[in-house]
């Protein structure tokens, strides 16, 4: 006979916000936790673990994409510095041929 595993009790969370304090002492992190709540969890089934897990990884996929956005537009810049103003005049007149551009 097989007995069921029934978990009443998996584990803990303690909820808090932590508030960044200005320290006018020096340089190092200073801060304060708020505590929010403290409760008791049963074990998670995989269905909701699996579509956590699908959120989690699209969430990273988006901060992914915004930091190289956040790159390419912080070095175009100094790329363009660089550049030789014969190099300005080729990029202006192939942006006007075409309508689409792909940067790689």
């Amino acid at each position: 006979m097989k007995l069921a595993r029934i978990i009443v009790k998996r584990g803990t969370y303690k909820y808090d916000r932590w508030r960044q304090l200005q320290d006018f002492r020096g340089f190092r992190s200073k801060g304060s936790k708020v505590w929010l709540d403290i409760q008791d969890f049963a074990e998670i089934p995989m269905s909701v673990f699996k579509q956590y897990d699908e959120l989690r990884q699209s969430l990273a996929d988006e901060i992914m994409v915004a930091i190289e956005d956040t790159m390419a537009e912080t070095e175009i810049g100094s790329v363009k510095k660089r550049l030789q103003p014969e190099d300005l005049d080729f990029e202006a007149d192939r942006i006007e041929r075409s309508s689409i551009i792909l940067y790689s």
